[in-house]
């Protein structure tokens, strides 16, 4: 069956075009991955795929390879090359490389930490709803890093985050909301439940 398959996947390959041949990478790379499909769980086959599909510009794989690198799944562990690849795929619009970028930039992982370089990019993934981006905007906002110090999108980032979340989570996230509208006036907490309610996730930047 495995045999069949692979021949199955070399032969469709063999007629794709390169955007065909680019998501067929992709795809038996995360089947390698986490093992389907009747083939066998292999991290370093599962990064030579995705690097395939991503060296001929499929984003999702990008961001897929940039993961691998970050955590030293199937790649030697490297952070300049995590980030080589999650600014490849934030570049075509993905909100998880838009985190994965900004985060390495505010934590100065692969490149030199810079809270400004890493507000943009947490914002651009944020807008599209991605709750880590949310968070870590809710936490620079409210300490003023890489963004003037506002309390009323720190909180209206927290409160959509915590929205979203179950249990002991959602009450860490409360907390953090709480704790920022402490300093709050009531007129400032009611804006900022109002845009919370009226947000809505953008498309691709």
């Amino acid at each position: 069956m495995v045999h069949n398959l692979r021949e199955s996947i070399l032969k469709w390959l063999s007629k794709s075009d390169n955007q065909e041949e680019a998501d067929t990478y992709f795809i038996l790379g995360q089947m390698y991955s986490i093992g389907m499909g009747g083939l066998p769980q292999d991290d370093a086959r599962a990064a030579q795929l995705t690097r395939k599909g991503a060296e001929q510009g499929h984003a999702w794989a990008q961001q897929s390879l940039a993961s691998r690198y970050a955590k030293g799944r199937g790649v030697p562990q490297d952070d300049r090359e995590a980030v080589k690849w999650f600014r490849k795929a934030a570049d075509q619009g993905v909100a998880e490389a838009q985190y994965g970028l900004g985060y390495m930039y505010r934590t100065g992982r692969g490149v030199q930490q810079d809270d400004t370089q890493a507000a943009i990019w947490l914002r651009k993934s944020a807008d599209q709803g991605e709750a880590p981006a949310q968070y870590q905007l809710g936490l620079m906002y409210s300490e003023g890093q890489g963004v003037p110090q506002d309390l009323v999108s720190a909180y209206m980032w927290f409160d959509l985050v915590a929205a979203n979340l179950e249990g002991e989570q959602r009450g860490e996230v409360e907390s953090k909301r709480d704790a920022v509208a402490k300093d709050m006036t009531p007129e400032q907490i009611d804006t900022a439940k109002k845009m919370a309610r009226n947000w809505r996730p953008k498309g691709r930047d």
